[in-house]
């Protein structure tokens, strides 16, 4: 991330910092489906169980985010910036994780792999506000973007 576009991300508030990214995100996850259809690749998003609405809602919008946020985001991010300051291999591990802790299937695991790199570059803009903004950051625009999923997958 260059360093002008850091510095302009920095002058907006945190609200406004959620939007941009969660806009961003939402840009992303809608490539995949697009090219998994013109590719004949089958349903990117499409998970290999469906759970019952409400449970969906407690595990996917409220506990998933959370979880996955210390885990994919938070950890990498405190422990790594301990022994490296390049932020290319904290962003790529941060984003493997997260793509390994969603393996329904190879576009999936793709796709998720790139959402990984925003929430991550979200999460690398927030901490320098402070590691609280940028844990609820990430986790908000986690759960906006399920939220979105739960109500696909019920629609």
């Amino acid at each position: 991330m260059s360093y002008k576009y850091a510095k302009w991300l920095l002058k907006l508030s945190f609200f406004e910092v959620i939007l941009y990214f969660e806009i961003w995100n939402e840009v992303i996850s809608g490539i995949f489906p697009i090219v998994a259809w013109l590719t004949g690749a089958g349903d990117v998003f499409g998970a290999t169980r469906r759970e019952p609405l409400m449970e969906d809602i407690i595990l996917s919008i409220i506990i998933a985010p959370v979880i996955e946020s210390f885990i994919a985001q938070w950890l990498p991010y405190v422990i790594l910036r301990y022994f490296t300051k390049n932020l290319y291999f904290i962003y790529f591990f941060s984003a493997s994780v997260f793509a390994i802790g969603h393996t329904y299937n190879n576009w999936y695991m793709t796709a998720t792999f790139f959402v990984g790199l925003i929430f991550i570059a979200l999460f690398t803009i927030l901490a320098k506000k402070s590691l609280h903004h940028a844990f609820w950051g990430v986790t908000i625009v986690h759960a906006i973007s399920n939220t979105f999923a739960v109500i696909y997958e019920h629609w």
